[in-house]
């Protein structure tokens, strides 16, 4: 009984999300053709979460406007070259992190992946939402989100935000599935000891 009500209630999420990539991609159709209000209605349901993606990454505001603002410029001019895999909001929060990347480049805060040494790590040790199961814990690992390293914060951000898998992060940020799956558990032990302090 508990197990079909599970499986109803996936089922229903699952609609759901579908219907609004297919509003979200109707948007997009709509924004490549010059709709003003499409753009205006996609602007509103996703600025906030481009912008608190940016802050947090370069943690200063003006920065983050601007690749706020540069983001939405791509997504206009872009628009009419979507390619209906994924998400529209992915497709979004991917334009988003490759200006962030971009800028970490500029700055010299984004390491090549030679310093990434291949260890074993299981999946079973690198679920980010035991980090943030509570409200207290989520201010404080908001805090020590801040202090990770530059290539921790992208790929938390991409496992957390944008729901990707290690294999769509490795082939979005041209690293192996390893370095990712490092990346993420070396992210996730600075965390636990950031947030035991």
């Amino acid at each position: 009984m508990l197990e079909t009500l599970k499986r109803i209630t996936l089922d229903v999420q699952l609609m759901s999300e579908s219907q609004n990539n297919n509003q979200d991609q109707d948007l997009l159709k709509k924004i490549a053709k010059g709709d003003k209000k499409a753009f205006e209605i996609l602007l509103k349901k996703y600025e906030d979460l481009v912008f608190g993606v940016s802050m947090k990454m370069v943690r200063d505001r003006i920065k983050a406007e601007d690749m706020t603002q540069e983001t939405w410029m791509k997504v206009i001019k872009f628009s009419a070259s979507y390619s209906p895999i994924g998400s529209v909001k992915s497709w979004i929060l991917q334009i988003n992190r490759n200006l962030i990347i971009d800028h970490f480049r500029e700055q010299r805060k984004w390491a090549n992946s030679d310093d990434i040494e291949a260890i074993e790590v299981s999946d079973e040790s690198l679920d980010a939402s035991e980090l943030i199961d509570s409200e207290e814990k989520r201010k404080l690992f908001q805090h020590a989100f801040s202090e990770l390293e530059e290539r921790e914060k992208i790929v938390l951000t991409m496992v957390i935000v944008e729901e990707l898998s290690y294999s769509e992060i490795a082939q979005k940020l041209s690293l192996s599935v390893g370095a990712i799956k490092t990346i993420m558990f070396r992210a996730k032990n600075n965390l636990k000891e950031l947030l035991l302090k």
